[in-house]
């Protein structure tokens, strides 16, 4: 398992708890070793992930629009 797939697990698991939790939830319930002083990257990185995602849903949804028929130059 990578390690930002365990941090995913582990903060869906306790919430947004203190660096020291999630770092030993991680190395007891997945084994491996993320220490507490990474943990705010992996915060940091977890959170722009889920802003690429949402970016990318709007951009979807945007993209998807319908446009009764009309072109959107008109």
């Amino acid at each position: 398992m990578e390690p930002m797939a365990a941090f995913r697990l582990a903060v869906a698991e306790i919430g947004d708890g203190n660096a020291e939790e999630l770092s030993s939830l991680i190395e007891r319930k997945y084994g491996l070793k993320i220490d507490r002083i990474h943990i705010p990257i992996y915060r940091a990185s977890l959170r722009d992930l889920r802003r690429r995602d949402l970016l990318r849903e709007a951009r979807k949804a945007a993209i998807e629009l319908p446009t009764n028929g009309r072109s959107v130059s008109e």
